[in-house]
């Protein structure tokens, strides 16, 4: 084919053959234009907006409702550089896109390396992200169909886009930056971080993907993520974190069905009398051992429990109870812990004031007293657990508690 078959509806741009001005044959297939200002011209004059792009070219002005068509990165070197210019509403294609893109209107990117590009808005379809930071324009639109990131990480300033969105997307990539507005990220597979974020959405659906969202991720935002992914919250970010991805899926259900909750009780010999004088003193129930917990069993809540058959108060003429309530780890208060662990006394069951009321020289049957307080922090594993009854004292002399014995009940999961 000679070149005057070749077509000649567009004007042909080369940096490496190409040769200045603006008349015929200069831009034609065989005489390649290699300045842009001229392309332009032979463009306006011949009434054409597509350009054959081969090598490096620098935009020079704005070029509105153009369609650049190049050969699928001959040279990651041979760049198409937006320069800062405004390039509404038009088409690049098989191109390595660079620089920022103007302050007006949307760019069209079809099957092109998009290279350190910045200020993007617009749309870019099958187009490989390249290079270590990309950015998006404030209040712009912004969508990217089956787009990759190749070669390194990459990371994309959102700024404040009005709407943006990446369907479809793989690879190694951070989002940072965003301030407000909207984004979603759709059908992501690969590595994927969230950083910096102070203001606006983001909603990630994910499809096999490693997320992770770091500290920095500050309240207003709002963070929602879906689908196939594991999740890695980094410190304590304050921005609003829905996870709704299948694994936290499967762990809820994992925590309701196949972790349940099951429950074992333990208790101490009996004990034939604990006595109360109208003196203060400590006073030593029975204690527990604590075995047959599955070896893989995580103690999930603990309480203490003290049984009595039968209470008596022994003074002839008046009534009897406890005198004074429980001051936290000071007083009138049971205990427990596993002293031959080197560990210290915690308390356990809480009393008040009176309570244990009883006529004089009267018997009456017992209770079970169960402990508000959770223990499982101490009660943690199979071993024997010691009580004390710190600073125990009755109003009067004496108030007895008969056939005695210390429980532990213990919820467990494995």
């Amino acid at each position: 084919m000679s070149w005057q078959e070749l077509p000649l509806d567009r004007v042909y741009f080369n940096s490496v053959i190409g040769v200045p001005g603006q008349t015929w044959p200069i831009g034609t297939p065989s005489v390649p234009s290699d300045v842009i200002a001229d392309v332009i011209a032979i463009c306006t004059a011949r009434r054409l907006k597509v350009i054959d792009v081969h090598g490096a070219v620098v935009l020079g002005a704005a070029m509105a409702h153009y369609d650049f068509r190049g050969h699928r990165h001959e040279d990651v070197a041979d760049t198409l550089d937006l320069n800062g210019q405004d390039v509404a509403s038009s088409i690049i294609s098989r191109c390595v896109v660079t620089g920022a893109q103007g302050a007006t209107g949307l760019l069209t990117l079809e099957d092109c390396l998009v290279y350190l590009l910045t200020n993007f808005q617009g749309i870019a379809n099958y187009c490989d992200l390249y290079g270590s930071a990309m950015s998006l324009r404030n209040a712009s639109n912004v969508d990217l169909h089956h787009c990759n990131s190749v070669h390194s990480d990459l990371a994309i300033t959102v700024n404040a886009p009005t709407r943006a969105s990446f369907k479809e997307m793989s690879g190694n990539c951070t989002f940072t930056g965003q301030t407000g507005g909207v984004l979603y990220i759709r059908g992501f597979k690969g590595s994927l971080v969230i950083d910096a974020m102070t203001g606006g959405t983001c909603d990630i659906y994910a499809n096999g993907a490693d997320i992770t969202i770091n500290a920095n991720c500050d309240a207003p935002s709002v963070i929602t993520i879906y689908g196939n992914a594991r999740v890695t919250i980094v410190g304590a970010p304050t921005a609003t974190i829905n996870d709704y991805t299948k694994e936290t899926q499967l762990d809820t259900l994992e925590a309701s069905v196949g972790r349940a909750l099951l429950t074992m009780d333990f208790w101490s010999d009996s004990l034939e009398e604990l006595q109360l004088s109208d003196a203060v003193g400590d006073k030593t129930p029975p204690s527990v051992e604590v075995a047959d917990l599955p070896g893989d069993a995580t103690v999930v809540r603990a309480q203490v429990m003290f049984k009595f058959r039968m209470i008596e108060n022994v003074h002839a003429t008046l009534t009897n109870n406890l005198d004074g309530g429980t001051v936290a780890d000071t007083s009138q208060v049971m205990q427990i812990a596993e002293p031959d662990n080197g560990e210290a006394f915690v308390d356990c069951i809480n009393f008040v004031n009176g309570q244990f009321n009883i006529a004089a020289a009267t018997r009456e049957g017992g209770d079970v007293i169960i402990g508000s307080i959770d223990v499982a922090t101490k009660v943690d594993q199979n071993r024997i657990y010691q009580f004390k009854w710190l600073q125990a004292m009755a109003l009067e002399d004496h108030l007895q508690f008969n056939d005695i014995q210390m429980g532990i009940r213990i919820w467990y999961s494995v």
